[in-house]
C-alpha cells in the first residue's frame, strides 16, 4: 500500500475494480511455486509427511474460495504419493503398482456453507502413464459425512481407466447395481467430473466432460442423513506395472451465482433435467419452451429474460430444457427451421441500462447441424425491427453454412468470408465484443481447431435500445436443419485495470486537486474519510472515465483527510 502525503493531507491506498464474481465456496488451482520434485522419501504409511506437499501454501492457491482447506493425504504402497505447487499447475497424484492408491481428504467441512442448497463440485483431471500396457484404475470423488467409501450418508462418483462410471449413493450402487455409462478411456484425455447437486429436490446430476465432448449420465435420488459435506479425492490402480501420474489441476465449490450481466445456459447447470419433445402442431409462437424453468437457467446473470419466440414456417420451433450433450454443450436450445422456414428468438428485456455507453461483449456457443443452405446469427437494437439492429438503429450479424457472413449496421452490408469453407457439424464460439464509446464491434469466431477475428465494424446505435435476437434461417427445400445455442451472454467488456498513482495539486489550503487515468465507458467515485480506521467511507463525487486523466477539486477541511478513488 502506498500512503502518499501533501503537507497535512494523507492520502490513503488508492485503488479501483470491478469484479462480478460466482459463489465460490471452495477453489483449489494448485498454483505453481518451485519445479516440481519427484523424491519419495516419506514413509507410506505416515500421513503427516504425506500431506506436507499438497498443504504447502494451500491458502494462496484457495484465495479464489471463501474457505479453505488442508488436506489429510494417505498413500498406499511404496514410492506412491502427492507432489503439488510443481510446473504446469498441476498436482500429481502418482501410484506405481497394483493395489497402491492415493487418498486425499479435505479437512474442511463445506456442509455449513452447502446443505440445503443448489450446489456444484467440479474436479479437472488428466491420467499419464509411463507405458502401454492394458491399464486398469478408476479416480474417485467422494461426498459424504465424512467422505469415507461406503458411508451411509455419502455420493461416490467413480470413473474407470477404460470410461465406465459407476455412481454409489449411501455406499450402494444405482442403476440397478451396474455402470451409469461408458464414456471411452480416459487414458491422455483432459476430464471435468461435475456433481451438480440439488438439495432441495434430493438429486445429485452427473456430468463428465471427456477430451472436450460433454457426457450427460441423469440425475440420481439421494439421501443425505445429516449437513456435513466432507470431500475425499482418491485414484486407486488395479493393475498395470508402470508409473501411473493422476494430474489433479482444479477443484472447485461453487454455488451458482450471477457472474455476467446476462447468462441461459439452457440447462439450468444440471439442476433442471427435463427431455426434450419435437412434437409441433405448427403454432407459429413456440415461446413456451423458450421460457420453461428460467430461473434455474438464467441464475448465473444479473438480469433475466423471458422470450418472444417467432417461427416461420409450418413445424418449425425452438425447444429447451432437453438432456442432449453434443460437443461440449450441456443441454443446448435446438432451433429448428422446416424448408423456407426460420425461428428467431427475442429477449424481451431491455439490456441499455447495464450496457449503453460501456465495453460489453455478447457471446454463445452454438453448432449447425445437417446440409443445405441458410445462416445463423445474432441482432441488437430496437425491437421495431425486424430483426432488432436493422434500420439504422443497431447491428445485424448472419454467418452462412458456406463459411460466407454479413454484417449490417442499419445502413450498410459488409459482406465477407471466414475462408474455412463449409462450417456445419462444428462447435463454435461467437463473441461480439462492443466498443460503444468508438461505436464498434469486433466479431470473434472460434473453434477446436482455429481462433480469429472476422473484423471490426460500426455499430449504428441510433438510440440507447439494446434488445437482443438470436436467429436462424432455412433457405429452399433441401436438407435437414439443427441449430443448436448454449451459454447465451451478456457481460461487461475487460475489467476495469488499476490508476495507479494519484497526481496531487494543493492549490490553496483549503482545496486539494486529485488527478488520475480513467477508462471509457466506466464510473469512478472519489471517496473521504477522517480516520482510515473508525468510520465509513464517504462519497465525496462521482465521474465518468474518458479514456484520459480526469481532475476532482476538493475542499479540505480536516486536519487529516484520506481518499481512495473506486471504479465500476
Amino acid at each position: 500500500m502506498k500512503n502518499l502525503i501533501v503537507g497535512s493531507i494523507a492520502v490513503a491506498t488508492v485503488f479501483a475494480s470491478l469484479s462480478v464474481n460466482a459463489e465460490v465456496v471452495f477453489n483449489d488451482m494448485i498454483g505453481v511455486n518451485d519445479p516440481l520434485v519427484w523424491a519419495f522419501a516419506q514413509s507410506p504409511d505416515n500421513p503427516t509427511v504425506e500431506s506436507s506437499s499438497l498443504n504447502t501454501d494451500y491458502v494462496a492457491r484457495q484465495a479464489g474460495g471463501t474457505l479453505t482447506s488442508t488436506y489429510t493425504v494417505d498413500a498406499i504402497g511404496g514410492a506412491t504419493g502427492v507432489r503439488a505447487n510443481g510446473v504446469g499447475n498441476w498436482t500429481i497424484f502418482r501410484t506405481t503398482a497394483p493395489g497402491h492408491m492415493i487418498i486425499a481428504d479435505l479437512d474442511t467441512n463445506f456442509g455449513p456453507s452447502v446443505a440445503n442448497t443448489n450446489w456444484v463440485l467440479s474436479v479437472t483431471e488428466l491420467m499419464a502413464w509411463d507405458g502401454t500396457n492394458n491399464l486398469l484404475g478408476f479416480s474417485h470423488i467422494t461426498v459424504g459425512s465424512p467422505a469415507d467409501e461406503g458411508s451411509a450418508s455419502s455420493v461416490r462418483l467413480m470413473t474407470y481407466v477404460n470410461g465406465v462410471v459407476r455412481l454409489y449413493i449411501n455406499g450402494a450402487e444405482v442403476n440397478g447395481g451396474t455402470f451409469i455409462g461408458s464414456i471411452g478411456d480416459i487414458k491422455g484425455q483432459m476430464m471435468n467430473y461435475e456433481l451438480a447437486f440439488n438439495e432441495a429436490a434430493d438429486t445429485v446430476t452427473v456430468l463428465i466432460n471427456r477430451g472436450g465432448f460433454c457426457h450427460y449420465l441423469g440425475t440420481w435420488a439421494t439421501s443425505f442423513s445429516d449437513d456435513d459435506r466432507y470431500v475425499e479425492k482418491k485414484n486407486h490402480a488395479i493393475t498395470g506395472s508402470e508409473n501411473i501420474d493422476w494430474y489433479l489441476g482444479d477443484l472447485t465449490i461453487e454455488i451458482p451465482s450471477p457472474t455476467a450481466v446476462f447468462l441461459d445456459t439452457f440447462g439450468g447447470d444440471g439442476f433442471e433435467i427435463q427431455p426434450v419433445t419435437w412434437s409441433l402442431a405448427g403454432n407459429p409462437d413456440e415461446s413456451a419452451s423458450a421460457n420453461t424453468n428460467l430461473a434455474a437457467r438464467q441464475v448465473r446473470g444479473f438480469v433475466g429474460s423471458t422470450y418472444t419466440v417467432d417461427s416461420a414456417a409450418a413445424g418449425s420451433g425452438l425447444r429447451t430444457g432437453g438432456s442432449e450433450c453434443i460437443g461440449s454443450m450441456f443441454a443446448p436450445a435446438m432451433f429448428r427451421p422446416t424448408p423456407s422456414g426460420s425461428v428467431t428468438a427475442d429477449l424481451d428485456t431491455d439490456f441499455s441500462s447495464s450496457l449503453t455507453n460501456r465495453h460489453w461483449t455478447l457471446s454463445y456457443t452454438s453448432q449447425l447441424n445437417g446440409t443445405g443452405v441458410g445462416w445463423v446469427g445474432f441482432a441488437v437494437g430496437n425491437p421495431a425491427d425486424t430483426p432488432p439492429g436493422t434500420a439504422g438503429t443497431g447491428l445485424s450479424f448472419e454467418l452462412f453454412r458456406n463459411g460466407e457472413f454479413t454484417v449490417w449496421d442499419g445502413t450498410t452490408t459488409t459482406t465477407n468470408n471466414t475462408g474455412l469453407g463449409l462450417i456445419g457439424n462444428v462447435e463454435i464460439d461467437l463473441t461480439a465484443t462492443f466498443d460503444e464509446v468508438a461505436d464498434t464491434v469486433e466479431i470473434n469466431y472460434a473453434s477446436a481447431t482455429t481462433n480469429f477475428s472476422l473484423g471490426t465494424y460500426a455499430t449504428g446505435f441510433s438510440d440507447s435500445s439494446r434488445f437482443v435476437e438470436v436467429k436462424t434461417r432455412r433457405n429452399g427445400d433441401v436438407g435437414t436443419w439443427d441449430w443448436r445455442v448454449d451459454n447465451l451472454k451478456i457481460a461487461l467488456g475487460d475489467s476495469l485495470q488499476s490508476i495507479g498513482d494519484i497526481t496531487l495539486e494543493l492549490l490553496s489550503g483549503t482545496e486539494l486537486a486529485l488527478t488520475w487515468a480513467t477508462e471509457s465507458g466506466f464510473d469512478y467515485a472519489l471517496e473521504t474519510k477522517a480516520d482510515l480506521v473508525v468510520g465509513d467511507w464517504a462519497t465525496n463525487t462521482t465521474v465518468s472515465g474518458t479514456g484520459g486523466d480526469v481532475t476532482v477539486t476538493t475542499g479540505v477541511s480536516e486536519v487529516q483527510s484520506f481518499y481512495r478513488v473506486t471504479g465500476e
